[in-house]
């Protein structure tokens, strides 16, 4: 395709998006620097952009970028959660819930959900409460999530220390899927709000979280982009399940694929709290420091 239309934006965006999945992260972002020379008005690129310079530890960059998405459509749903998820791969859980809660013109599930998981990474009542009760009704249970407002509101007992409110919820979730002909009909799509994992998780069912990870590990599309999402999930199933090394094992997986700056999330990400003293974890914090000591705010 490029060979024939060497200079259309788009036709570079989709390589961009091609080779990501096969893990060449630098190629991608060139690709995606390119389309952005050939049509700087083009709102996408910007965002994959800054979403593609954070996971890399490039902030400075990502911030740039977000700066031109603000310009081109400063209120649309995905400048907000984009501005989110920088503030969340930043570390920075206040940052994250203010760029996610900015104003935007026709709110859509995604920046609900959004919107909630960095609320939830504050670890402040005030705000998970914000988040959840101006979570509209027609965007909590879509169809191919069903799931998705009630386990966040159990993450959110949980951070808040309901556990026993939390448990009758998920006993509740449970059974709702349980009974349901196809309980995870997006499975593992790379930006789905929860995973088959994300219920054995927070129910501490610890031989289910093996046997939908190793399904998992089995049986999932190549797609090393996407793994981002679906090693923190993993690592936060068997962080609540007990499993710690299992959980350090992903998390370490997140560091050798995306850099040591893959750190930072962690830190402000309440499923790993009881992973702080182990010597693994701290050996991922080291790993940044020195990283950080090297390249600054890249």
């Amino acid at each position: 395709m490029l060979e024939k239309a060497p200079n259309n934006a788009e036709a570079w965006a989709c390589k961009a998006y091609v080779v990501r999945r096969d893990g060449r992260f630098e190629e991608s972002i060139s690709a995606l620097e390119n389309a952005q020379r050939l049509n700087p008005m083009l709102i996408d690129i910007p965002i994959e952009l800054a979403s593609a310079l954070a996971t890399f530890g490039r902030f400075r960059a990502a911030r740039e970028q977000l700066d031109r998405v603000r310009t081109l459509d400063a209120n649309s749903p995905f400048t907000a959660y984009y501005a989110g998820d920088v503030g969340y791969l930043e570390g920075r859980a206040d940052h994250a819930w203010s760029g996610a809660s900015h104003h935007v013109d026709e709110p859509d599930f995604v920046y609900y959900y959004r919107r909630a998981f960095h609320a939830l990474n504050t670890r402040d009542p005030e705000k998970i409460s914000l988040a959840f009760d101006g979570w509209s009704i027609d965007f909590r249970r879509p169809q191919n999530f069903p799931a998705t407002f009630d386990l966040y509101e159990a993450m959110a007992m949980i951070v808040m220390g309901r556990e026993d409110d939390a448990q009758c919820l998920i006993d509740g979730i449970k059974s709702r899927l349980d009974s349901a002909p196809d309980p995870y009909p997006s499975g593992w799509a790379p930006d789905a709000p929860y995973f088959p994992v994300t219920l054995p998780g927070l129910m501490r069912d610890l031989e289910q979280v093996r046997r939908v990870t190793k399904d998992y590990e089995e049986n999932s599309l190549p797609d090393e982009w996407g793994k981002i999402n679906h090693y923190h999930a993993i690592a936060a199933a068997f962080a609540r399940a007990g499993d710690k090394n299992a959980a350090l094992d992903y998390l370490e997986r997140l560091v050798t694929l995306y850099g040591p700056s893959a750190y930072l999330p962690m830190t402000i990400t309440p499923a790993y709290d009881d992973l702080r003293d182990e010597p693994r974890y701290q050996a991922l914090e080291f790993a940044y420091e020195a990283w950080a000591h090297e390249n600054g705010d890249s």
